[in-house]
């Protein structure tokens, strides 16, 4: 189109060039309908079928260990190694720490889900609080005295000695 605009204003004053000056605005105006004519694509059209795609499984998230960490997860979370240490954590979905020797001590976990975890213990800090959402479920083969669990409504509940295969379940709020 630059060339064409080019060419016709270098025509414009002389008379015996007007037709091709009338062929260099016709085809000018063919090439404008033809930019006309392009459907205008909507670039987030295909987003709600990606999106949907990347949502039908829950994530997951898997570390070897958590030492002194913030973590927020919505989904699944894996820790296969050795533990999590005096962490922040809040897990709404699963939370699993199951391997053997693996412990958590010390921090804080807010579960909105449930959480299947191999041994509980205080650590240096404040110790552990575990505070359970309605509905949730803490199972853990093996907890220290002093792990504190805190239910919705405020109740408290704190180990008072060495326990193995804790359960503890969270009542969902009634419908």
């Amino acid at each position: 189109r630059t060339v064409l605009l080019s060419t016709d204003n270098l025509m414009r004053d002389k008379a015996d060039l007007v037709a091709v000056r009338l062929k260099v605005l016709d085809a000018m105006l063919k090439e404008l309908s033809k930019v006309k004519d392009i459907p205008t694509k909507n670039p987030f059209e295909d987003e709600t079928g990606r999106l949907s795609d990347l949502i039908a499984e829950a994530p997951t998230f898997t570390a070897s260990l958590l030492q002194k960490c913030t973590v927020d997860v919505v989904g699944t979370m894996v820790v296969t190694g050795n533990g999590i240490i005096e962490s922040a954590l809040h897990v709404r979905g699963r939370l699993e720490l199951l391997g053997e020797g693996a412990i958590m001590r010390g921090g804080r976990l807010v579960l909105d889900g449930t959480a299947v975890l191999h041994e509980l213990a205080l650590g240096a800090g404040a110790g552990l609080t575990i505070v359970l959402a309605p509905g949730s479920v803490l199972e853990a083969a093996v907890a220290h005295p002093g792990v504190r669990v805190e239910l919705p409504g405020g109740d408290v509940r704190r180990l008072e000695s060495l326990a193995a295969d804790v359960r503890v379940a969270a009542e969902p709020i009634a419908a």
